[in-house]
């Protein structure tokens, strides 16, 4: 890989942008890539998303090229039913994210966590828009 070229830079919180290689030292690579929907895994703010970052990483894992843009229809519209007499819609979502907060009250978002522990997660949340509530549980 050299300056100039086109790749596919790892994002802190999960999939890939496309980017360019500006400058490689060894085994790293400083490379440019859109802001986005989010920065350093959390959501940017709505006026950055058009501005660009730089990020230092190792050249195995940049991806030579650049990948298709996704085109979408718009929004996102998430219906959630079942659990009142009307349906419960969010409309107009640009993203949805998962997060976590901790004890201090700092965020993170959840995708890199157990998939048990998620499934649980998301079983009590359905189960509170039905009105039940799950009892405390040991995971493993």
């Amino acid at each position: 890989m050299n300056s100039g070229d086109k790749v596919q830079v790892p994002r802190t919180g999960g999939g890939y942008s496309n980017g360019i290689i500006i400058a490689i030292d060894d085994d790293r690579a400083i490379v440019e890539f859109p802001l986005g929907n989010t920065y350093r895994g959390m959501p940017s703010n709505p006026e950055d998303r058009e501005e660009t970052a730089t990020k230092n990483v190792a050249l195995d894992k940049l991806i030579p090229g650049w990948k298709k843009e996704q085109v979408t229809n718009g929004p996102i519209k998430i219906i959630i039913e079942g659990w009142e007499e009307e349906p419960v819609v969010l409309d107009n979502i640009d993203q949805f994210v998962l997060l976590a907060q901790d004890t201090e009250g700092n965020l993170s978002d959840v995708k890199d966590c157990d998939k048990v522990f998620l499934g649980y997660a998301i079983s009590c949340l359905l189960d509170t828009f039905r009105g039940g509530e799950k009892e405390d549980a040991q995971i493993d």
